[in-house]
């Protein structure tokens, strides 16, 4: 199940419950990448970020 983050903030006791009712069959590859030396800053908040390819955002 895929939840959107406010869901999370507002209704973690519910999304508990269902996580626990009804468990992911969803399996991750393994990190196999190494963290990129370009990426700098959060590309969630207000400022500049640099991508993973070295290309530059501005949030405002």
């Amino acid at each position: 199940m895929w939840v959107l983050p406010w869901a999370e903030t507002r209704f973690p006791d519910v999304l508990q419950r269902v996580r626990e009712k009804y468990p992911s069959d969803f399996t991750f590859a393994p990190d196999v990448y190494n963290a990129s030396s370009k990426r700098q800053g959060d590309a969630f908040v207000v400022g500049t970020y640099v991508d993973e390819w070295g290309c530059v955002f501005e949030n405002l």
